[in-house]
């Protein structure tokens, strides 16, 4: 009996990532349509911005968002393989009307569409589905591990998080300007 179980869990697990990745697909295919009214060539590496609504407006790094990420990958079939990058802080604490804290680049590597990591490590859908804005191409032969590399750096320049001059919006336009082709 625990046999089955066990390759119940596999074949569940699986199914998962394999509708997960399919989200992955539709998800950045539609936002490159929507914003170049074609198809993406898929021998390069391309990024879009990942909106999480917010649920407390008094955290809104955006109007009507609470985070922002880059993402940044490719297309393979009916696949898309991404990376989130993005700008977190470790702390909150009122500072002239906005949240401050000390900032660290933070990497997703197996990105999955309107989902997230918990706390305790499990995946977990977002409440509300996540809007994606397309930014385009990124230069040829930039790794992710450049890009880590890269918003590493921005950490340390602009190492105290403000809601209005520092946030995760900001970081993930910056860094996209730092790749794009």
């Amino acid at each position: 009996m625990k046999f089955l179980s066990f390759i119940f869990t596999i074949i569940s697990v699986f199914s998962f990532l394999a509708a997960a990745d399919q989200e992955n697909y539709e998800v950045a295919r539609e936002a490159a349509v929507s914003k170049t009214g074609r198809d993406v060539d898929r021998r390069y590496k391309y990024a879009m911005y990942e909106y999480w609504h917010a649920t407390n407006p008094a955290e809104a790094c955006v109007t009507g968002f609470s985070h922002v990420r880059l993402i940044v990958g490719t297309f393979s079939g009916q696949d898309f393989r991404g990376e989130a990058f993005d700008m977190i802080s470790n702390g909150r604490g009122p500072s002239g009307g906005a949240w401050t804290g000390h900032t660290a680049a933070d990497r997703e590597e197996n990105w999955l569409a309107n989902r997230y990591f918990g706390g305790d490590g499990q995946i977990r859908r977002v409440s509300q589905p996540s809007q994606y804005e397309w930014a385009g191409r990124v230069k040829t032969g930039v790794s992710n591990d450049r890009i880590q590399s890269i918003g590493e750096g921005y950490c340390r320049d602009h190492s105290t998080y403000n809601l209005v001059r520092n946030n995760c919006n900001t970081y993930a336009k910056w860094l996209y300007n730092e790749i794009k082709a």
